[in-house]
């Protein structure tokens, strides 16, 4: 999990990546649950994984994987 942050000058075409604030933790976490939680219910493997707290890659939320 990463925040993303996009440059004003480019009128956000170009972005930097950095760690998110320690203010902000909790609610990325809680915000990645319910994304796990709304594709997986989509994907039969991605259930599975979510299940058994097994991690899910980008690469397979993205349908890469499949």
């Amino acid at each position: 999990m990463k925040y993303r942050v996009y440059k004003e000058e480019t009128l956000g075409r170009d972005y930097v990546d950095i760690a998110i604030p320690d203010d902000m933790v909790e609610e990325a976490r809680r915000g990645r649950e319910f994304m796990l939680e709304a594709v997986s219910s989509h994907d039969d493997r991605l259930l599975e994984k979510l299940v058994a707290e097994q991690p899910i890659s980008e690469e397979e939320l993205k349908g890469g994987d499949s």
